[in-house]
């Protein structure tokens, strides 16, 4: 069972970057596999860069989650044209975590089974204290998970 929290996410982004960030709200989901091992609090920071002019825009800003035992978190973010995508995600208490970053069809495939989906190729940070990576992604609609290692929801492209 999924449950879903609202958090905020500011970010005022202008349209000549050609960058949108879905509505102003980062959502949060809870997975539901059983493991042992402990909560972790993260600071998370996602920049998204217009490759063509450089201009960028940080919708996530060292914003700070709680993510328990067996849960994950997500930041949803819409793109309107090709951008380069940089995620820095650091836990600043407790266990390792899982980063990657999905379409929403790989989402709804992570959130209903916990296994079987595939994270956008060059995304995928795993076990790790501190995590950065950068792609280039197309228009489109985007979540940045963020999972806490024993929710054991890992891509199968990991």
């Amino acid at each position: 069972m999924t449950d879903r929290t609202v958090g905020s996410m500011d970010g005022k982004i202008s349209r000549r970057t050609f960058l949108a960030v879905a509505g102003s709200g980062a959502l949060a989901g809870l997975a539901g596999c059983l493991a042992e091992g402990g909560p972790a609090t993260t600071e998370t920071t996602l920049t998204l860069t217009d490759p063509e002019t450089g201009e960028t825009a940080t919708p996530v800003d060292t914003e700070e989650v709680n993510i328990g035992r067996i849960e994950f978190y997500y930041f949803e973010f819409s793109l309107d044209g090709p951008t380069e995508v940089t995620y820095q995600v650091d836990v600043v208490r407790g266990e390792p975590v899982d980063v990657y970053v999905v379409t929403p069809e790989a989402y709804e495939i992570l959130a209903e089974e916990e296994s079987g989906f595939e994270a956008i190729e060059g995304s995928v940070v795993e076990e790790t204290y501190s995590g950065n990576e950068t792609v280039s992604l197309d228009s489109g609609d985007y979540r940045l998970i963020i999972a806490n290692v024993n929710a054991d929801v890992t891509p199968e492209n990991a």
